[in-house]
């Protein structure tokens, strides 16, 4: 990913640390997110989790965790927050009753609201989950994540609810 980064010119880039580990996995790198789709990594039915960014990860802990409780949910990493992939999110719709956004950002105008706001006229539910908007200074991130409701245990609950 650096090596890419350092390279391309096309596009900014910012390089963050994630709080939660760093990933591997064999996900080619695109070179143009303007119309990227949604890469499905596991498909199931009734839920389907949406992880952004650092919180794709978290949406795998989730769906294991509702897999524990004979809940198949399907997981999505978006690539992308700012292109809705609405053959996607329109496909969800057809075995899918819930749509659970994952954010390692603030709710308020973010990626979740802008998937609620698609589905908003059509029967799919969608809980939309992410941080408070406050500036946080010297935190926990395990406290942050608590606070916000964002821990897979109080998601769970919400989800089953």
């Amino acid at each position: 990913m650096m090596d890419w980064a350092i390279s391309q010119t096309a596009h900014p880039i910012a390089v963050r640390q994630p709080e939660n580990g760093v990933m591997e996995n064999d996900v080619t790198i695109l070179d143009d997110y303007a119309d990227c789709g949604y890469e499905v990594t596991h498909r199931g039915r009734r839920v389907a989790i949406i992880g952004l960014g650092n919180f794709y990860k978290l949406g795998g802990e989730l769906r294991e965790a509702l897999a524990a409780r004979g809940i198949d949910a399907t997981l999505i990493n978006p690539r992308g927050a700012t292109v809705l992939d609405v053959v996607a999110l329109d496909a969800l719709k057809a075995d899918h009753e819930i749509v659970v956004t994952l954010e390692d950002g603030v709710v308020d105008g973010g990626f979740g609201e802008k998937i609620a706001r698609y589905y908003g006229p059509s029967e799919m539910k969608v809980l939309v989950k992410g941080a408070a908007k406050k500036f946080a200074d010297r935190y926990d991130y395990t406290e942050i994540l608590k606070d916000n409701g964002l821990t897979v245990e109080q998601i769970v609950a919400q989800i089953c609810k």
